[in-house]
């Protein structure tokens, strides 16, 4: 028997492992208290902490936080226009329009497509996406036909990639004819537009590139049928020169401006959707 006082080895053993067992369960709550910092702060930055943020980023490996406003979006609730509501909230009084009516509010998306009764739910009175070669982006017959179902409009835009617009007449032309194949095999009347993005932040030395892609569009579908999208500088440069009869302005890259001609505006930004006001009753919609 050892004398009193001491410890057995034995003993000895089991507090050291004791001690570590309780070193080990500390190390682990202090990572996930940093882990619940973390998301917090994510939280109280961007409204919101979802694994999807930046999914329409994601689908597309060329994207870069200088481009893709509509399909990249890299924004959140609160940081391209001030006062934005919630996802999943219209936020139908941000920031100052050119009129004092607006007609309809809608909403825009790509990848993972926001369905028809969901984005009647959230207030959207129309629709805008995609033509272009990326299938999974695209609207396709159902998508349409549902939105339609529920007397929800639609609207369509075409995009390959973001600088596509500087690629001048040829591309242009190729584009526009894709597109309206991709139109019609879609059941939408010859009569409705198209949206054509130009998704960066145009510089006026690059206004000719642009103005000669949007030529290539017009031998194609004509002025009458041709949109674009693009920031306050692209939509204004574009209606100068006659070239558009459809604007659909981005607040990204406008400096607070809105071009009195453009049908539609692009307001608040989401990870997977983007809000948008019509202008007009005449922006292009589809409602059967």
């Amino acid at each position: 028997m050892p004398a009193f006082g001491t410890r057995k080895a034995s003993d000895t053993k089991q507090g050291s492992s004791a001690r570590s067992h309780r070193r080990v369960v500390l190390v682990m709550w202090i990572s996930l208290g940093v882990l619940l910092c973390t998301a917090t702060a994510a939280i109280a930055a961007n409204g919101y902490a979802s694994p999807w943020r930046g999914a329409r980023a994601g689908a597309n490996s060329h994207c870069r936080t200088s481009q893709f406003a509509m399909q990249c979006i890299r924004f959140g609730p609160g940081s391209a226009s001030a006062g934005v509501a919630r996802a999943g909230v219209q936020p139908a009084r941000t920031g100052p329009t050119h009129a004092s009516r607006v007609y309809a509010y809608g909403i825009d998306f790509a990848w993972r497509g926001v369905r028809a009764g969901a984005a009647r739910k959230m207030g959207a009175r129309f629709a805008v996406s995609y033509l272009s070669t990326s299938a999974s982006k695209n609207w396709t017959p159902w998508l349409i036909h549902s939105y339609h179902a529920l007397g929800l409009a639609t609207v369509c835009v075409w995009e390959t990639s973001a600088t596509r617009a500087l690629a001048r007449y040829a591309a242009g032309q190729t584009d526009a004819r894709t597109a309206l194949e991709q139109e019609q095999a879609l059941g939408i009347p010859a009569s409705k537009p198209i949206y054509f993005a130009v998704d960066f932040n145009e510089t006026a030395h690059q206004a000719r590139a642009v103005a000669s892609y949007f030529r290539g569009v017009n031998s194609v579908l004509g002025v009458k049928r041709t949109g674009a999208y693009g920031s306050y500088w692209t939509i204004r440069r574009l209606f100068k020169a006659g070239l558009i009869r459809f604007g659909w302005q981005t607040s990204v890259w406008s400096a607070g401006h809105w071009d009195r001609r453009a049908q539609l505006q692009q307001y608040a930004y989401y990870s997977t959707y983007d809000w948008d006001r019509a202008m007009s009753r005449a922006y292009g919609a589809t409602y059967k």
